[in-house]
């Protein structure tokens, strides 16, 4: 049995649970959505995701999200966040925003904070 299991150790991976829940807001052109991050009963942080409903196209608002980011976030506050994506490099369009795009954006951060 002790055999068994020490092989079936290597053919498992323990999996993590990660919870987000919030509320969004519609401010202006804006819609803002604030949701905390749990893994598994563990809170990792505050996640915020912005949309500019008159820009359906990736990355020409980067500066304009970066002064929204500003006015709204204390500047004490650790930001883990990024303006712009190659999204070229998994076969998304650099025309048109979708919600691929938004998936995209969450997998590459949660990646970069360790979550996946």
């Amino acid at each position: 049995m002790e055999v068994i299991l020490s092989r079936l150790k290597n053919l498992w991976q323990l999996r993590q649970s990660v919870t987000i829940e919030g509320t969004s807001y519609e401010i202006g052109d804006f819609t803002l959505r604030v949701a905390n991050i749990l893994l598994g009963s563990t809170y990792k942080g505050l996640l915020l995701e912005i949309g500019y409903h008159p820009c359906s196209t990736p990355n020409n608002t980067s500066l304009l999200f970066q002064e929204f980011v500003q006015s709204i976030v204390p500047p004490t506050a650790q930001l883990s966040c990024e303006y712009e994506y190659n999204y070229e490099v998994v076969g998304l369009s650099n025309h048109e925003f979708t919600t691929a795009h938004t998936s995209y954006q969450y997998m590459q951060l949660f990646r970069n904070d360790g979550l996946f």
